[in-house]
């Protein structure tokens, strides 16, 4: 048997046809995977992006008075920013107590009711209240509400004292300058009003407010203010009894009991915003309470017994 040798390089390729079909992507596969890889380079674009954003913008500060959204009826006033308006939710109603005893001079029992903040919706449910017990009050107004009210207050025989024109506290405690514009400001409110000059003050957030450090600069302008206003012939009244009114809203029956069970045995200045609906509707009550309890209830004047904070700024 004769063998032959094959020439194996002389016999003709096969076709490629399973490595074409190995290597083969047909062309929506392709397209589909394009679309995939730029639709995650965009979501991780998107998601740089926005880490970035939040990165740089501000952190809101957390309100620290109800106070920011007061008032909202009159184009007049206008608020701080941030809602920085107030810092009686910084001191406790046992803490205004113990900085603020004002013993009368002859000994009696009396009860000073105060409301700031006004006139506002409710002042004329108030006035109506105060007219029914014939008790003489002391309203702290600002800017806001209708003239009428303040009219109303004065003719009645209450005292019309200033709390402030625009209580923005960005602006009234950004200068000495500042505050007294606005001061007197509402001081021309009521004269143009009431034929009356009101020298009694109250200053946005008591003489021991801290919120003012929040646009003085740095130059403790409380202990600056509260000179310069006697200086100029005002006279400033704190408070020694908090209603509890100025933070989140309360029950009638709690600042009924916030005020009665907080009653001092000389001068008690009772703080309470007529403003607020369930504030003025404890209203009655404490006068009642107050009454068959020995006290006698009168409004503020130069002569009564000075409560006064201490100065925090």
């Amino acid at each position: 048997m004769v063998s032959k040798t094959i020439d194996v390089g002389s016999i003709p390729a096969a076709p490629a046809i399973f490595t074409m079909e190995e290597n083969y992507i047909p062309r929506h596969r392709k397209i589909s995977g394009f679309l995939i890889i730029f639709i995650c380079l965009l979501a991780g674009i998107f998601f740089m992006s926005s880490q970035i954003f939040k990165s740089l913008a501000p952190t809101p500060e957390k309100t620290e008075s109800s106070e920011t959204s007061e008032n909202t009826e009159s184009p007049k006033l206008t608020t701080a920013e941030d809602g920085k308006l107030n810092s009686l939710e910084k001191i406790s109603i046992t803490e205004i107590a113990s900085t603020a005893k004002a013993p009368n001079p002859d000994g009696s029992r009396t009860i000073y009711l105060t409301f700031d903040d006004g006139p506002g919706p409710y002042t004329a449910k108030l006035l109506d209240i105060l007219k029914k017990y014939n008790v003489k009050v002391t309203f702290f107004v600002t800017g806001a509400g209708d003239d009428s009210l303040i009219v109303r207050e004065a003719n009645e025989g209450h005292t019309v004292a200033l709390h402030t024109m625009t209580h923005n506290y960005a602006y009234v405690y950004s200068s000495i300058a500042n505050y007294f514009d606005d001061l007197y400001q509402i001081q021309s409110r009521v004269k143009n009003l009431t034929g009356q000059t009101p020298t009694i003050i109250r200053f946005p957030g008591g003489s021991s407010n801290l919120v003012s450090a929040g646009y003085d600069g740095g130059s403790h302008i409380m202990s600056s203010l509260v000179n310069e206003v006697s200086a100029r012939g005002f006279t400033y009244f704190d408070w020694n009894v908090s209603s509890g009114d100025a933070g989140a809203p309360l029950s009638s029956e709690q600042i009924y009991q916030n005020v009665t069970e907080n009653l001092k045995p000389g001068a008690s200045v009772v703080l309470q915003h007529d403003i607020k609906d369930y504030s003025v509707d404890a209203v009655e009550r404490i006068i009642e309470y107050g009454q068959k309890n020995g006290y006698t209830f009168k409004k503020l004047d130069t002569s009564s017994p000075v409560v006064h904070h201490g100065v925090n700024n």
